[in-house]
């Protein structure tokens, strides 16, 4: 998947609303920045998730934003990558992914590689299962 069109809008102006709402008009996908998600109203918020799910786009808020149906967090994990003494570089950062909203059953978390192979964002490797035996069977003598 390619981002072939971006709208970038640094500054909405008096009325940030009325823009998202015209964004989510003719948008497939708007993210909100931090400062724009807490300018807008809790009463608006609910009304532009409305229209984004009337019009089957997604709504992102890199902040808080009431009325989310899904919420992403992440939680800090281990640094990996300097050697002893402190010489190296950085290579990968171990992170927790929770997700929780009013969509969602229940809190899922999922440990996470940033960056990953290649790169990208990667699940770590599974551990390797411990060898299973055979359920047991009862005899009677």
């Amino acid at each position: 998947m390619t981002l072939e069109r971006l709208a970038l809008v640094p500054s909405p102006g008096r009325d940030p609303a009325a823009v998202v709402g015209a964004l989510l008009d003719g948008v497939d996908i708007v993210v909100l920045g931090p400062d724009l998600c807490r300018e807008i109203p809790p009463s608006i918020a609910h009304r532009l998730s409305r229209r984004a799910r009337n019009r089957s786009a997604l709504l992102v808020a890199a902040g808080a934003w009431l009325g989310a149906e899904v919420r992403f967090r992440c939680t800090p994990g281990q640094w990996h990558g300097v050697g002893t003494g402190g010489h190296g570089f950085l290579a990968r950062r171990d992170a927790v992914v929770h997700r929780d909203g009013r969509r969602v059953a229940a809190e899922t978390a999922v440990p996470v590689h940033l960056p990953g192979p290649g790169r990208a964002l990667a699940a770590p490797e599974a551990e390797p299962e411990l060898e299973r035996r055979p359920a047991m069977t009862v005899v009677a003598g």
